[in-house]
């Protein structure tokens, strides 16, 4: 016998509110499964950054450890000055070699004092020269540029880069900076601009610490991490995982 339509009604209506509240049940556990899954992948991308950024900054340091070693061995084989070229502002750095014969180059230069690029086919090299007296009277040449002096050029004309693969400009990874460099000509620590590491026949290279740090966010500086001290008399250089005190360099040299 047929129920009536009331009752029919009725156990429509009390079906629809358990499926609708089984629906809503499903609905929140798969927005919890998918926020942890959401939360977990952050967290490995996250830990897969750093682990990268840490072997970028253990890579870097290797290389750049090496590039002194090469440096120094260099400049012991061939019995010619060498010096090696930090780019703070571009994380860069690479080596060059003395090109004079003049006994005043093989001197460590003032503090501060980076004179030349060290390119190859430097466009000023042709160009007429002034003495210090038309220097400070501003001689321009025929380009209307001013002339470069005559004891400027001679020590930029110095170092000049080799045809060497090991000598040439190599760039740190992205993320990876030179925060700091300190030589024994230096008073306190250089934290922008080139810095030059020399290296002299017979085994003798200036003592030289060199900072390297992560620089997570473009608009932060970069923290220093890791230390590369170069010992001037044997060329070794020591890594040390934290960053040392520029103040303890400055202690030893005294």
């Amino acid at each position: 016998m047929e129920r009536p339509d009331s009752a029919r009604a009725l156990g429509r209506a009390a079906r629809v509110p358990r499926r609708r509240s089984g629906q809503a049940g499903f609905t929140l556990i798969e927005l919890a499964v998918t926020l942890t899954i959401l939360v977990l992948v952050i967290g490995l991308v996250t830990m897969s950054i750093a682990n990268i950024r840490r072997a970028d900054l253990k890579a870097s340091g290797g290389m750049l450890a090496a590039a002194m070693r090469y440096t120094y061995n260099l400049a012991v084989i061939n019995g010619t000055p060498y010096r090696l070229v930090l780019d703070l502002n571009e994380g860069a750095f690479w080596g060059e070699e003395l090109q004079t014969d003049d006994p005043c180059a093989r001197y460590l230069p003032e503090e501060g004092e980076l004179t030349g690029d060290g390119q190859d086919g430097d466009e000023d090299e042709d160009r007429p020269r002034r003495s210090p007296a038309a220097a400070e009277a501003g001689a321009v040449g025929p380009d209307g540029q001013p002339l470069p002096a005559r004891d400027e050029t001679a020590r930029a004309m110095g170092y000049q880069r080799k045809k060497d693969n090991l000598l040439s400009k190599r760039t740190l990874p992205k993320g990876i900076k030179i925060t700091g460099v300190i030589t024994s000509h230096h008073s306190a620590e250089q934290t922008d601009g080139k810095v030059a590491i020399h290296f002299f026949p017979g085994g003798f290279a200036e003592k030289a610490w060199v900072w390297l740090g992560e620089q997570g966010n473009p608009e932060e500086d970069a923290k220093p991490e890791m230390t590369l001290a170069l010992d001037g008399l044997m060329g070794h250089v020591s890594r040390s995982s934290t960053p040392l005190d520029p103040a303890d360099f400055i202690k030893e040299l005294e």
